[in-house]
């Protein structure tokens, strides 16, 4: 794996996330299922965290952001101990829907955990980005502060191959009248295997 200074100069990208756990789940399919609790994503990505050497202001590390496993406050210290500036809550907790995702919000292991985590991480001198499912979540993680949004609208099915594109339109009108960009998630670049 490159580093993450080689990777985000060599994308050409403003921004680069980092995101170690996705190599583990290749294709569309894995993607959706890199929520799942069958792997430990948080521990992937502390262990890819470069050692200080320098500050990578338009690097975000892709957290778990419901992690039962850790702290906020560790996940924070350690991402920001790397140099890393800022954090992005991948993969989602929105990526489970239906009955399944009714009970992690019961839980407290929802979008809104997801949005506290993400304020607690602007509070602490991090940037912020989003993966979002909704318009009302794009809202209140603008109103936190975050610099872009990856925008979802659940996993393809049937007829409809890119919900992500029709999901990110939809968040377009709370944007309006910032400077926020948002992409579809199936605009994002994934390496290679």
């Amino acid at each position: 794996m490159k580093s993450v200074q080689q990777a985000a100069a060599a994308t050409g990208s403003d921004r680069v996330i980092l995101c170690p756990w996705i190599e583990r789940f290749p294709g569309i399919v894995g993607l959706w299922t890199s929520v799942l609790a069958g792997h430990d994503a948080n521990a992937s990505l502390l262990e890819a965290l470069p050692s200080r050497v320098q500050r990578l202001p338009n690097v975000y590390a892709a957290v778990f952001a419901i992690d039962p496993l850790r702290t906020a406050e560790h996940l924070i210290h350690r991402v920001k101990q790397s140099g890393i500036a800022g954090i992005i809550n991948f993969p989602a907790q929105s990526f489970i829907d239906g009955e399944a995702g009714d009970i992690l919000n019961q839980l407290s292991l929802g979008m809104e955990r997801e949005i506290e985590f993400l304020t607690i991480c602007a509070s602490k001198g991090l940037n912020i980005a989003g993966v979002v499912r909704s318009a009302a979540a794009a809202k209140r993680l603008v109103e936190a502060g975050a610099d872009f949004l990856v925008v979802h609208g659940g996993a393809p099915h049937g007829n409809l191959t890119d919900p992500s594109i029709a999901a990110a339109n939809r968040v377009t009108d709370v944007l309006r009248n910032t400077r926020i960009r948002c992409f579809p998630l199936s605009s994002l670049s994934y390496p290679q295997t």
